[in-house]
């Protein structure tokens, strides 16, 4: 927790691109949820290399919270983040509310009725 709050969220290492984008991955692989809402944060980010960064920890984290920011991002991302979120929501698979959280957000799973 001490490394995500001095790392990511802290204003004066907003330029630190690598550094982040570093931490973020590492962070996620360690697979502690509370990580969650400071890499769903970094998706935000303008620079694509914290972008990708902050996909690939929510990927490696395998927390089916992170579906539904993860969709939306393939969604409206460029190629190279909708592809990477992809990428993250197969990595996190079926976990418990996975899959419907992706349905959910994709507008051709949607019928009329």
């Amino acid at each position: 927790q001490w490394l995500a709050e001095e790392v990511l969220e802290n204003r004066n290492n907003k330029k630190k691109t690598l550094l982040r984008a570093s931490v973020a991955s590492a962070l996620g692989g360690i697979g502690q949820g509370e990580i969650y809402g400071p890499l769903s944060a970094m998706l935000e980010e303008k620079e694509v290399l914290v972008q990708l960064a902050a996909i690939d920890g929510l990927g490696r984290l395998k927390d089916s919270r992170a579906c539904h920011d993860l969709s939306m991002v393939a969604l409206e991302g460029d190629v190279v983040v909708s592809v990477a979120a992809l990428d993250a929501l197969v990595a996190i698979g079926h976990k418990e509310g996975a899959v419907e959280a992706v349905v959910k957000e994709l507008p051709f799973c949607h019928r009329e009725k």
